[in-house]
């Protein structure tokens, strides 16, 4: 109420009304927690406009690259605002690892081990540490989870070679023996060769490797080796041949 005077002393009066409207209550939502990579999105309600900042649109998919507040700010139809806020937790992916590269002969068995999960799925029928035997070079795919369910994946390429103790190709011959072996691998050649020769376990991890140059024959000492199969791999002036040889006791 106002009252007012003029200058012949007479009064008068006058009133206005305010009225305060309540703020729009905004719910931004619950929090959320992600896998890097994977879209989420965030649905605020409380307000007839609704605006998030880090560029964020109400109702539309993204993909958070780390663990981060966003803030929406709704205004209602009385044009008043006000704000929350929603926390997105964004999980690394595990490292997962599907092995080393494998070599083996037509119809000897492999076992795939995958790490860094928890639990494994590999593609082709693979089961994770169970034997199998390829029939064909192939890559395998093994996708792991962690403890927070964000997966991931890694490829091992196994190579299936036939395996044979004399080899001879564009008359390039090589004789390895005896097979199985007390101590001592002998390698013969009919020309003068150079290359290496590589000792693999029956898993295809390297254990040894030896360059030769020049050579047309070569003596392998495998007195320390365990009992048991093994491969030879040979890259001879170009050729690669891949032989399984057995230590015996």
């Amino acid at each position: 109420l106002v009252s007012g005077v003029d200058a012949n002393n007479c009064s008068n009066s006058d009133q206005v009304v305010i009225t305060v409207n309540a703020l729009p209550i905004i719910n931004a939502g619950i929090d959320q927690t992600t896998c890097l990579g994977t879209a989420v999105v965030l649905n605020a309600t409380g307000a007839n406009t609704l605006s998030w900042n880090n560029g964020v649109i109400n109702g539309l998919y993204f993909t958070p690259s780390a663990t981060q507040t966003y803030l929406v700010t709704g205004t209602d139809a009385n044009n008043c605002s006000n704000t929350d806020e929603v926390e997105i937790t964004v999980n690394s992916l595990p490292i997962i690892n599907a092995g080393e590269d494998q070599t083996v002969c037509t119809g000897v068995s492999v076992s795939l081990n995958a790490s860094g999960g928890i639990n494994y799925q590999w593609n082709n029928g693979v089961t994770n540490g169970i034997s199998f035997i390829p029939t064909a070079t192939q890559n395998y795919i093994a996708t792991g989870s962690d403890i927070n369910g964000c997966s991931n994946s890694d490829t091992v390429l196994v190579t299936v070679i036939d395996c044979t103790g004399l080899e001879e190709q564009d008359g390039l011959q090589v004789s390895v023996y005896p097979n199985p072996i007390q101590d001592v691998l002998y390698f013969e050649f009919n020309e003068v060769i150079s290359g290496g020769i590589q000792l693999l376990s029956v898993e295809g991890k390297l254990i040894s490797f030896v360059e030769i140059n020049e050579l047309e024959a070569y003596q392998m000492d495998l007195t320390s080796l365990s009992f048991g199969p093994y491969f030879i791999r040979m890259n001879l002036n170009g050729q690669v041949k891949l032989l399984k040889v057995i230590k015996a006791n």
